[in-house]
């Protein structure tokens, strides 16, 4: 069965943050509930979730696009939030100079296709 907020606020959490900060979205947005979660840990990459997860209780809240790949490859469970979450927009950005070149374009093209094209 899906995970009932109350388990999902009590179980501890791995936030994944470029800043080495210990909250997210989530936190604004459980805050907008008057719920608090419990965050144990802050790393740099999705791809340390698996094996610092492993055989824990610990979560992650990802995008769908992390989750579903991370989910495809049998890394991890994938269920969807159990409180209401508004969209979020997701950009690329680059330096113009580098707009034409071929390695730059085939990164950018890849990236789109993978993120479904966002």
């Amino acid at each position: 069965s899906p995970m009932s907020i109350d388990e999902y606020c009590s179980r501890p959490h791995v936030v994944v943050s470029h800043v080495a900060s210990i909250s997210s979205f989530a936190d604004e947005w459980l805050t907008a509930l008057g719920r608090k979660r419990q965050v144990v840990l802050s790393v740099p990459q999705f791809a340390t979730l698996p094996a610092l997860m492993a055989g824990t209780d610990m979560i992650s809240g990802l995008s769908d696009y992390a989750a579903k790949a991370m989910s495809a490859l049998g890394l991890l469970y994938d269920e969807p939030l159990p409180f209401p979450t508004p969209g979020l927009d997701l950009s690329m950005t680059w330096l113009s100079v580098m707009d034409s070149d071929p390695a730059e374009r085939w990164l950018r093209s890849g990236s789109e296709e993978f993120m479904g094209g966002r």
